[in-house]
């Protein structure tokens, strides 16, 4: 083949469909293992978004499996998805489906998403993009929230109950500031209680119109005079 020699890049797929999860196996090779707080985002993602990426399947591992264990498609990608999908109670995922030799199916599994996490983000542009986002999955701003703590930025995500931390447009932060907070649920839970009591106590007197804002900081005001001097 000539230097200069250009080959054109092949579409590997063969056809798309949906598949019933219990006629799903997942690949015994495949290398990833999936933590209880990533499932848990890509349910909220798929949620709050809708299926983004289809589950892929490799025709020819599926009509090979041994012990004529046939009926069953092998999943080369998206065992998360699958794993969220089942745990939220959906029968069906959307597939794509391909015809990849041994070789390049272990190639597959080895690279493909290990190549996509070889990116660097852009901090301005990532700060930027967590101003302007809303989410009402509780498991998204979470996610939001680690992701901007690891890049010393504060992520600005949607509400987790009633107005909570809500965004400031630019023109008029100042004299404010925003805070954004990570909790795990069995805090959430304690924190609301302690909102409500605190809106529960009277009229705010305060130039803020966030009633959460007012809230947390008469909690702390309440805190630092019984222990501000401990």
């Amino acid at each position: 083949m000539a230097v200069n020699e250009t080959v054109a890049w092949q579409d590997r797929k063969v056809r798309e469909g949906v598949e019933h999860i219990d006629q799903l196996l997942f690949h015994p090779n495949n290398p990833k293992v999936h933590p209880i707080r990533q499932t848990n985002a890509v349910k909220a993602a798929i949620r709050e978004l809708g299926w983004m990426a289809k589950v892929k399947i490799n025709l020819r591992t599926s009509d090979q499996w041994p012990n004529g264990e046939r009926g069953v498609e092998v999943v080369i990608d998206g065992h998360d998805r699958i794993k969220a999908a089942a745990q939220d109670g959906q029968d069906t995922v959307p597939a794509e489906y391909y015809d990849l030799t041994p070789n390049e199916e272990s190639l597959f599994l080895l690279t493909y998403d290990p190549i996509g996490t070889m990116f660097a983000r852009d901090r301005e542009t990532t700060e930027r993009l967590m101003q302007e986002v809303q989410t009402g999955e509780a498991e998204l701003m979470t996610f939001l929230g680690q992701e901007a703590e690891g890049l010393g930025i504060v992520a600005v995500a949607a509400e987790s109950w009633e107005n909570a931390f809500s965004k400031l447009p630019d023109q008029d932060r100042a004299p404010f500031q925003q805070m954004t907070f990570t909790l795990h649920d069995s805090q959430a839970a304690s924190i609301k209680h302690a909102l409500s009591i605190s809106k529960n106590m009277g009229e705010f007197d305060s130039q803020n119109e966030n009633s959460n804002g007012n809230a947390l900081a008469r909690i702390c005001e309440a805190f630092v005079a019984d222990y501000g001097n401990g």
